[in-house]
């Protein structure tokens, strides 16, 4: 069975106050790519943007999470 990784998970994996050591469990277990929504990375993309505007994580931050 194939995952598809949302945005949501990424959210959960990468912001400190969504963290969920159920993300990092999954996340860790996959054993190498997997298929993502066509909208993915403009949606991860906001997701850290309004993070960032925020003031949720750190100016800079998103470009960091983004290469994680």
């Amino acid at each position: 069975m194939a995952l598809v990784l949302d945005a949501s998970m990424v959210a959960a994996w990468l912001l400190p106050e969504e963290h969920s050591q159920a993300a990092e469990d999954l996340i860790a277990g996959l054993d190498g790519p997997c298929p993502v929504p066509s909208l993915f990375w403009h949606e991860v993309r906001s997701i850290l943007l309004i993070a960032e505007r925020r003031g949720r994580i750190g100016a800079g931050e998103a470009l960091t999470a983004l290469g994680r």
